[in-house]
């Protein structure tokens, strides 16, 4: 270093500032902020003499005379006021770079050192994003183990925390998103929800170039993406829409549901029991499909009595959380309603033990997230219900519904302009 090993302290420099005057015998530093010393990776503790940092003290103007080099050995604070462990004169000569009085408020500025430069390297080494990140999967080979490689195939090692730092999944993030495609709030904001309160549930992904193609005479496939163009990269074709290349688009953030857009009501069943018991044993009664529980009974049980005891057995919690509340109708019905609104399945049970029943929807519920994959979802093109991504919602599936695609891109797309399914050929 051509200065002697004093550096200047170049102004907007990483800094923190001394909040006590040192002399030019102190061996600690007081300074307000101790996170700027700490290289990224590291905890304040695993600063040392073995692993030191490199500072200089100085003014922050233009007047760079004689600015002090320091050496870190330890530091008393993760982050805010603390003190500097420091061993002085770290190059120069007995005047440029010497151990001096420095007066409160003098600036502490990071130096960029080799470890600092070797961090940056390590990183744009293994991430490899400028040129393009993707996998590679062997063909031949039993294993479905997929390498991370740069566009030119060499292996890449990214961590967890690189994969924040590239253009394109560093931007993937959750948001809400309402029906006219304007994000309500971005995950970390304090009115985001997951319970569709405010808005979908999705992801947004950036605007991306790719590409895909088999090499090593055709025994691996390679996928790559881009944030810019590159040879024989291709524009994605969930960015271009209507001829035009948008910024991003979005994903939902979990499996699609159904929304139901009529008016809110909630679900009451009734059961009118036909035949008395024949036998002792158990009824089992399933709430909305996702829930079971048992009665006993008895040979000796009148009808009454049957309908007596399914109303003792109390109410119930199903799997989705919504509660069912049991009411003796009269000596041969009962019904059972629903804690929230929205589609539900209807209570069943099977018969045994001679006891024969018919079950009804008194009042169908509707209205809201179709909690449990309920039938009746309307598949209406424009006035039908609308497919939805949001937590705590059971999957819609062929099940209870006729879930054609046909009829999965009918729900999507009463969402509104803009929304569709994403399929996979």
């Amino acid at each position: 270093m051509a200065n002697g090993g004093y550096y200047p302290v170049i102004q907007n420099s990483l800094e923190a500032a001394l909040t006590a005057e040192i002399n030019s015998t102190a061996t600690t530093a007081p300074v307000d902020l101790c996170q700027y010393f700490i290289p990224a990776g590291w905890v304040h503790t695993d600063i040392s003499a073995a692993n030191p940092v490199m500072v200089v003290l100085g003014p922050d103007n233009a007047d760079y005379t004689y600015p002090e080099t320091v050496k870190i050995t330890g530091i008393s604070a993760a982050s805010g006021a603390g003190n500097l462990t420091i061993v002085r004169e770290i190059g120069g000569t007995a005047t440029a770079g010497a151990a001096r009085t420095w007066p409160i408020a003098t600036k502490v500025a990071v130096v960029l050192t080799a470890q600092h430069i070797q961090q940056i390297h390590d990183t744009l080494n293994n991430l490899g994003y400028q040129n393009g990140i993707g996998v590679e999967w062997n063909k031949i080979s039993s294993s479905p183990t997929l390498a991370r490689t740069d566009r030119f195939g060499a292996t890449i090692t990214p961590s967890a925390g690189d994969f924040n730092l590239s253009p394109i999944w560093g931007q993937m993030r959750r948001c809400n998103l309402a029906d006219d495609g304007t994000v309500n709030a971005w995950h970390g904001d304090a009115d985001f929800a997951y319970d569709g309160s405010n808005g979908e549930v999705m992801v947004f992904i950036p605007s991306m170039y790719y590409y895909a193609r088999l090499v090593d005479n055709d025994t691996k496939i390679r996928w790559a993406i881009s944030e810019r163009p590159q040879t024989d990269f291709k524009r994605h074709p969930s960015v271009i829409v209507d001829g035009r290349f948008i910024p991003g688009f979005y994903v939902g953030a979990f499996p699609g549901c159904a929304y139901d857009v009529t008016g809110a009501a909630t679900e009451v069943d009734t059961i009118e029991i036909l035949t008395e018991p024949t036998a002792d044993g158990n009824l089992t009664l399933w709430l909305d499909e996702n829930y079971s529980f048992t009665v006993a009974i008895l040979d000796a049980d009148t009808i009454e009595g049957v309908i007596d005891k399914i109303v003792a057995a109390g109410v119930k919690t199903d799997k989705q959380g919504i509660t069912w509340t049991p009411l003796k109708v009269d000596a041969t019905h009962v019904s059972y309603t629903a804690g929230s609104t929205g589609l539900k399945t209807t209570v069943t049970m099977p018969n045994v033990l001679g006891v024969t029943s018919t079950i009804v929807k008194t009042t169908p519920g509707a209205g809201g997230y179709v909690l449990n994959d309920s039938a009746g979802v309307d598949m209406t093109a424009s006035t039908g219900d609308k497919l939805s991504s949001v937590a705590g919602v059971k999957p819609i599936s062929g099940n209870q519904n006729t879930l054609t695609r046909a009829n999965a891109r009918i729900l999507a797309e009463n969402r509104g302009a803009g929304w569709q399914l994403l399929d996979f050929n």
